[in-house]
């Protein structure tokens, strides 16, 4: 437990430092308890000084003379290692090249102002991989910098730590910019490495160490809104509805059947997709996948294409033609009474938008 604020004895510093000298030990010395090698570093009050290596992980000096046992109060020998946020999964969109995020670290009760003075910011950098992060190149996007959160408070009289302000416990930034640009979807991996900083994101603390700064995002790009088989409004990220709209005409895209004829394997079509979100209509999302189901007269797949990075964007209401290459083929021939499915999904961004 921590020790209090005053009434500090050298048995009571044994038994918080785990009894190094014995349950019940005699002569013990104030030079015995505050000189003894195996502190906690990370506890706010503690006798020594805290700095920072060459690697910016705390270092604690410990008293060799002048020994002061008031230093002693308040210590918490089992004060946690600092540590950034665990791995969490992060969805986001649909579309869209960033989203703002919340971060939850655990700076604990580690005196950041006595390790160094300047780290007054948290700093939050991504990239693709744990070896650009190792490296700490290429950056994925920009990194954050945020004021840390610190809260000023009275420093024990005569205590060699005499910091008045402290690092909030459980530290939470809500605008951490997440660059989604460059993501693969619907899933990839953002690694992400947090330490303490100067204004500029100069890297004065570690989180405990630099690997403890490290977290692993999972994220995932949710699927754009539409419209089911049914009817029912299937709704994504903000919008009340999306749906797709095809047709033989580019500029009559009102969801009109396309006539397809029996016995060929070749098709071509206008499609456009449409969302509604806050009296906004947004038409033509770039950078989506098009999947197309081919049932036959009772309704069995026999086939299903996906054709993926189509840009439905025309800069109009009209609608895109989905006819030439590879993607005018199916790889089975119409029969009566066949009827295709069109899906539009993986939206990374829409285009024109319209009052609605």
């Amino acid at each position: 437990m921590t020790l209090a604020a005053n009434n500090i004895t050298p048995r009571l510093a044994n038994t918080e430092l785990g009894a190094p000298f014995g349950a019940t030990p005699s002569n013990l010395s104030v030079g015995d308890v505050c000189g003894y090698g195996t502190q906690n570093k990370y506890s706010f009050y503690g006798p020594g000084t805290l700095s920072t290596d060459g690697s910016k992980d705390v270092v604690h000096t410990i008293p060799s003379n002048n020994y002061k046992l008031g230093d002693f109060r308040s210590y918490n020998n089992g004060a946690a290692t600092p540590a950034a946020a665990t791995n969490w999964t992060q969805n986001w969109g649909p579309g869209g090249s960033s989203k703002t995020i919340t971060v939850a670290s655990l700076p604990s009760e580690v005196n950041v102002l006595e390790a160094d003075s300047g780290a007054t910011y948290i700093t939050y950098r991504m990239y693709l991989s744990t070896g650009a992060r190792t490296s700490q190149t290429p950056l994925h996007g920009s990194s954050t910098t945020n004021s840390a959160q610190f809260t000023g408070i009275t420093p024990l009289i005569g205590h060699t730590r005499n910091q008045s302000s402290k690092i909030h416990a459980t530290h939470v930034d809500t605008s951490v910019t997440l660059t989604t640009t460059g993501l693969s979807t619907p899933d990839d991996f953002v690694y992400m490495d947090t330490f303490f900083s100067n204004v500029s994101g100069t890297r004065l603390l570690n989180l405990g160490s630099v690997s403890g700064g490290y977290t692993t995002i999972t994220t995932h790009e949710l699927q754009t809104p539409w419209v089911d088989s049914n009817g029912t409004c299937v709704s994504r990220g903000g919008y009340t509805g999306s749906h797709t709209e095809i047709n033989n005409v580019s500029s009559s895209c009102t969801g009109a059947d396309v006539n397809m004829s029996v016995g060929t394997n070749t098709y071509s079509f206008y499609l456009r997709a449409v969302g509604i979100a806050t009296g906004i209509w947004n038409i033509g999302p770039s950078n989506c996948t098009v999947q197309l189901v081919h049932y036959d007269g009772d309704d069995n797949i026999r086939q299903t294409k996906t054709l993926t990075t189509v840009n439905l964007n025309s800069g109009s209401k009209n609608g895109v033609q989905i006819a030439s290459g590879v993607y005018g083929t199916l790889s089975n021939n119409w029969a009566l009474d066949d009827y295709m499915e069109v899906n539009v999904t993986a939206v990374a961004s829409w285009g024109t938008a319209y009052a609605c």
